[in-house]
């Protein structure tokens, strides 16, 4: 009979629905968690994501900070206010030292490996809608960092970006050929390894 392919249907839709379900969910307005690394200037260092859940949650966007800047202090400027509202996730992760690793900031943090983090973290929430990826959007060395990430990643989710104040380095892009680091640590300013980035 038939029976065998419609009992395994309804118990694959019940699994799913229970995946769903066991998911926690980020708690509406302000919130953070943190992701701890370590590299060559710090051991079990726990990086803040300052989180901001409007409505009932959904698509995640990440706002990169410039230098000298804070992620907690970018959280409630008038411009991001502008765009307050909806259903919707906003991230503002903390570059090490108030920077983003480009290159020839003090930090040498692995700063794409933190923001694949997050994605990944992100992917735990029943929340926050991943179907479509992530948007990021940095400012100053923030968009550095963007530039970063679309050339050093792997990772598909990082689908839209947004950027100012910042174009690509002569390191990053040359001769028409995109370069990122040869350490995924972020060890390394030398920008040696030929690349295809992110199509977004």
């Amino acid at each position: 009979g038939s029976w065998a392919p419609i009992l395994w249907g309804r118990v694959a839709v019940v699994w799913a629905a229970s995946l769903t379900a066991s998911k926690p969910a980020l708690p509406p307005g302000r919130s953070e968690f943190s992701i701890t690394q370590s590299w060559s200037q710090a051991a079990d260092q726990a990086r803040a994501v300052y989180v901001h859940v409007h409505g009932s949650g959904g698509r995640p966007v990440i706002f990169l900070h410039g230098i000298r800047e804070k992620a907690s202090d970018q959280e409630p400027s008038e411009a991001l206010k502008r765009i307050d509202g909806g259903n919707n996730v906003f991230l503002y992760p903390s570059g090490y030292m108030n920077a983003w690793n480009i290159g020839p900031e003090a930090s040498k943090a692995p700063d794409v490996a933190f923001l694949e983090a997050v994605v990944d973290r992100l992917k735990s929430y029943s929340n926050v809608d991943m179907s479509d990826g992530v948007t990021l959007v940095g400012y100053s060395n923030g968009c550095g960092m963007v530039h970063a990430v679309y050339i050093e990643s792997s990772y598909p989710e990082f689908k839209r970006a947004a950027c100012g104040a910042t174009p690509l380095t002569v390191a990053q892009y040359n001769r028409g050929k995109f370069y990122r680091r040869p350490t995924p640590a972020g060890n390394s300013d030398d920008y040696t390894v030929e690349v295809s980035p992110l199509a977004g």
